[in-house]
């Protein structure tokens, strides 16, 4: 265990967690929730409030995300965090890690405002989860920047951030996308049919848009996953097709990459992890939601390359699937040729400084 490294995450939201776990596969070292150290009302607000806010309080979202562009909400949420989150500083403080990577801004700005008081003396490096950049992502004493896409470096010069302090990395994630296996055999494992194959994936919240209408007009033209999350209303609601064996249903599936190998298309929201996923095994998406705000900006961002769709109804979606069905090659074809593993270029770049700045003590 590699204890020059720490890895934190906020667990407001599946992808900045999945991001974490893949660069702990990589660097293998201690990765922690930044929210078990808040008290367990704020943890509590942060974790389900995101769910409740981003899943069915949509307006309230959109102004959460509109005020804190404001710098003056900005200062004031970071000495908040500077409360509460002051056992988290002390493990800081205690561990002395030479490195910290942060998959959400909490922990990276708390970082940052004790670098700049002179309480912590360490290497602070973000992980941007997202195709955009909201202002709370920003901070001086954030040493680098590792970035999805260049179109993402460009927004963070646009803010401020010197371009030396930026890395084009993609987004990690975890070995298993990396494997080559057989389309054709993996789908054996699952069905027995030559049917196309549809994937649902929801929220965290488990919401899935026009699910149950699409269920029914489609399960005999085609084979689906459904990945429902939390939702134990639609989880009881599968129990019908239990006996079918064109429906396959999880709460979650751990070797995602297998199920979105097989894949025609999948059916979900523009979470910035997800989007990458999807971009590196050449799966086209259609978003049936979206919250306002970054995963509109990634949403966009899929639409503009040709190999993402937003359904606007029921019977859009269903046109959308069967475009994407007689127009599965000519989309594959707009998928960037080469994802690279950004574990591993991370690795790599955090070694090298660690090593340099070993060697100039």
């Amino acid at each position: 265990m590699n204890e020059k490294i720490l890895i934190v995450y906020a667990s407001c939201g599946q992808g900045h967690k999945r991001c974490a776990y893949a660069l702990r596969e990589a660097l293998n070292c201690s990765c922690v929730d930044v929210l078990n150290f808040a008290p367990y009302l704020f943890k509590l607000i942060y974790s389900q409030g995101y769910r409740l806010v981003s899943g069915s309080l949509k307006w309230l979202w959109f102004f959460i995300f509109q005020i804190t562009s404001f710098s003056v909400m900005r200062n004031l949420l970071s000495l908040f965090h500077l409360i509460i989150f002051k056992r988290f500083l002390k493990f800081l403080y205690s561990h002395s890690p030479q490195v910290v990577i942060s998959t959400h801004f909490f922990s990276s700005n708390l970082i940052a405002t004790s670098k700049e008081r002179g309480r912590l003396n360490l290497k602070n490096y973000v992980v941007v989860t997202d195709f955009d950049v909201h202002p709370l992502w920003i901070a001086k004493a954030i040493d680098t920047y590792f970035v999805a896409f260049p179109e993402t470096g460009k927004i963070l010069e646009k803010n401020g951030v010197e371009r030396k302090k930026i890395f084009v990395s993609g987004l990690p994630l975890r070995k298993g996308f990396f494997k080559e296996e057989d389309r054709e055999s993996l789908k054996r494992k699952f069905f027995s049919n030559d049917k196309e194959v549809l994937l649902f994936f929801s929220s965290d919240t488990g919401q899935i848009p026009f699910l149950e209408a699409v269920l029914e007009k489609l399960k005999e033209e085609f084979s689906i996953f459904i990945i429902y999350g939390k939702n134990r209303r639609l989880e009881a609601y599968l129990r019908r097709y239990v006996n079918l064996p064109e429906v396959k249903a999880y709460s979650w599936y751990e070797n995602i990459w297998e199920i979105m190998r097989v894949s025609l298309c999948a059916i979900t929201k523009p979470g910035g992890l997800t989007v990458f996923e999807a971009i590196k095994v050449k799966l086209p998406l259609i978003f049936s939601s979206y919250v306002w705000g970054q995963e509109k900006y990634n949403m966009d961002f899929a639409i503009r390359y040709g190999w993402g769709f937003f359904a606007e109804s029921l019977d859009d979606l269903i046109r959308k699937i069967y475009y994407i069905r007689d127009n599965k090659e000519r989309i594959r074809e707009r998928f960037p040729f080469l994802v690279r593993d950004a574990s591993s270029l991370i690795k790599e770049y955090i070694y090298t400084k660690i090593s340099h700045e070993e060697k100039n003590c």
